[in-house]
């Protein structure tokens, strides 16, 4: 509850309300901000993410005649953040803010205007989760992992086999206990199966 926090979830909210993107994206696990409250288990990290994130899409879903922030804004309130995350008490202040679940959504904005926000958070992201073993459960327990695969696939242009999305490319690929990336035995190269 401070000022940074309100800024960000409210002015990312606003662009993706502009570009169409839902802030929580169907069948992520996300709870609604009620049930989220009455739901979380102390000391759980995935309860308390998907807490934060539901209440964070609830609280920071502009209503209609609401103020609306512009890309440079937006744009300048990363650059803030970006500088933020190059410390421990910035990276312990943005944990506070709940900027993960603040920048998840901009990995599913498409508008070409919107490009650039979208890499500065995937930088901020990266620095984060570098930095703090606590973002990077965060990061995975709220999707994240899968919104970057959709993502990487959709700007590359892959299309999985019998699919003409992109949301099948997350399926196709799935995610070990530990994190890392295993592919279908098909899509390995040769002589790494």
């Amino acid at each position: 509850s401070g000022l940074l926090p309100m800024l960000l979830h409210k002015s990312i909210a606003s662009i993706l309300q502009q570009a169409d993107v839902p802030l929580v994206p169907s069948g992520s696990g996300v709870l609604p901000a009620d049930a989220a409250e009455a739901a979380p288990v102390a000391g759980s990290s995935a309860t308390a993410a998907a807490g934060s994130a539901g209440a964070v899409a609830a609280a920071a879903a502009p209503p209609a005649g609401s103020v609306q922030y512009s890309v440079a804004f937006v744009d300048a309130l990363l650059t803030v953040v970006a500088a933020l995350v190059q410390s421990t008490s910035g990276c312990q202040a943005l944990n506070d803010a709940g900027v993960i679940s603040a920048l998840l959504p901009l990995l599913r904005d498409t508008h070409a205007d919107h490009l650039s926000l979208v890499c500065a958070s995937l930088k901020i992201l990266e620095a984060y989760m570098d930095l703090s073993q606590p973002a990077a459960t965060t990061f995975r327990d709220l999707g994240g992992l899968t919104d970057v695969i959709k993502r990487t696939a959709a700007e590359v242009g892959v299309l999985p086999r019998g699919s003409g999305s992109g949301a099948a490319a997350a399926a196709a690929a799935t995610t070990a206990a530990d994190g890392d990336v295993v592919m279908d035995a098909a899509e390995q190269p040769p002589g790494q199966i």
